[in-house]
């Protein structure tokens, strides 16, 4: 049934004050943000905001919630063909930092550096942003107990495997994806995987 035309307009409406919001926040902050701003970056007046959102803390949910929808069909998706864990795991890295990619400037702001979150993270805006960090992990965790089942990864925690493997692709894709031009995903995902695996300690002797 194709929704009525004022519910298809609202629809677009918000995902415009959405999409705009992103760029604002990203380049201003969330203080430095106006609603204003936000409204004129979507192509609107400065009053026509309020009637979708009440306030900027609004709007920064919904920019939250979008996100993190986008990731949770990301980790929904299947492979096309079936996948031992290492190369189901390169598959999922790949398209998880892809992702991360559509909104790189917001990640700029806000998750490569902690310090611009000027709110605690069991605030009103701040938990949607630790919900959706909680929900990606989650997603980690039921790949790892793949690598669990397989037996490719020895016995352990699986929240605690996730945790680590979400530790490592922030901290090792940052500085090549998020800081100065991107590259491609390939060998951030290639090191990942490798750290990830094997750790840093040496081979032992044969």
């Amino acid at each position: 049934m194709i929704a009525p035309r004022k519910e298809r307009e609202a629809a677009l409406a918000r995902s415009a004050f959405i999409e705009a919001a992103m760029t604002v926040f990203s380049r201003k902050g969330y203080h430095g943000a106006t609603m204003d701003e936000i409204a004129r970056g979507a192509g609107y007046s400065p009053g026509a905001i309020y009637r979708y959102f009440s306030s900027k803390d609004e709007v920064f949910v919904a920019v939250a919630q979008s996100i993190c929808e986008g990731f949770h069909r990301q980790m929904a998706e299947e492979p096309p063909v079936s996948l031992g864990f290492v190369d189901r795991l390169r598959w999922f890295l790949v398209r998880h930092l892809e992702q991360a990619l559509q909104h790189r400037e917001f990640f700029m702001a806000f998750v490569a550096y902690n310090s611009t979150l000027e709110w605690d993270h069991q605030s009103e805006l701040g938990q949607p942003v630790t919900r959706c960090h909680e929900d990606i992990v989650g997603g980690f965790q039921d790949l790892v107990q793949r690598g669990l089942d397989e037996g490719v990864l020895r016995p352990g925690d699986p929240p605690v495997y996730a945790r680590a493997l979400k530790g490592l692709v922030r901290s090792l894709s940052i500085d090549e994806l998020f800081i100065g031009e991107p590259g491609p995903v390939g060998p951030a995902v290639e090191r990942i995987v490798e750290m990830f695996l094997h750790g840093a300690a040496a081979p032992e002797a044969g």
